[in-house]
């Protein structure tokens, strides 16, 4: 149905409702707008160039960051060492310490 010349519309009560050109059906109308390729094109471009803008730069050198996000990263990388390197940590019995231990102290007595 085009906006032109008599159309049909349902009112929210389900009872059909003639419209004039005059009183352009505003539903109809965005319909066919919407549908038009120019519209469309020039949409999904503006849609495109407002996401572009609102994605974070993913470029951005680390000089160039905000402080906080830079010791925010650091404290990041910093754990991660520190989580990687206990988690690599070869584990060693009490009594194989203790002994390693006392034969250190030994050593370092015996040698002053």
């Amino acid at each position: 149905e085009s906006c032109g010349g008599t159309s049909t519309a349902t009112s929210i009560m389900g009872t059909s409702v003639k419209l004039e050109s005059s009183e352009r059906c505003p539903y109809f109308c965005r319909k066919e707008e919407c549908h038009d390729e120019e519209f469309v094109r020039e949409n999904r471009d503006r849609a495109n160039q407002w996401i572009s803008q609102c994605t974070p730069r993913v470029y951005l050198m680390e000089h160039e960051r905000p402080y906080f996000v830079r010791a925010k990263l650091e404290d990041e990388r910093r754990r991660k060492r520190w989580e990687t390197m206990y988690n690599n940590m070869p584990t060693m019995p009490f009594d194989t310490w203790c002994e390693m231990k006392r034969q250190e102290e030994a050593q370092a007595a015996g040698g002053r």
